[in-house]
């Protein structure tokens, strides 16, 4: 029976805590003030931690795009003057006409 008391009497004071803090911040303007700062205090240290991350992924980016680019135009250029292969859509592998799957990437073409 006592450990019932104790966490009624625990979740007691929290209700209360939350409470107050529910309260100070819709009366207090400086405690509002204060919160505000502190969160953006939090949101410039994310942008300032994550900046090196965003500019490895943006570098990735433009490489993966430009492989594509290359292939993409490699694939037309080989089109233009062979009359009996096609190009893998997903890959840009030259592939037989009559192919249901392409032979590099695997995946089906029709």
């Amino acid at each position: 029976m006592e450990i019932n008391k104790i966490i009624m009497l625990c979740s007691l004071l929290l209700f209360v805590a939350i409470f107050i803090f529910v309260i100070a911040s819709i009366i207090s303007p400086k405690f509002r003030a204060k919160i505000s700062s502190r969160q953006i205090k939090a949101g410039r240290y994310m942008i300032e931690e994550s900046e090196d991350d965003l500019r490895v992924i943006a570098d990735k980016t433009a490489d993966i795009s430009k492989n594509y680019v290359e292939t993409t135009t490699r694939a037309i250029k080989k089109g233009l003057t062979s009359s009996n292969k096609i190009f893998c859509k997903y890959c840009g592998e030259e592939i037989d006409e009559d192919s249901e799957f392409c032979s590099k990437c695997g995946k089906k073409l029709r």
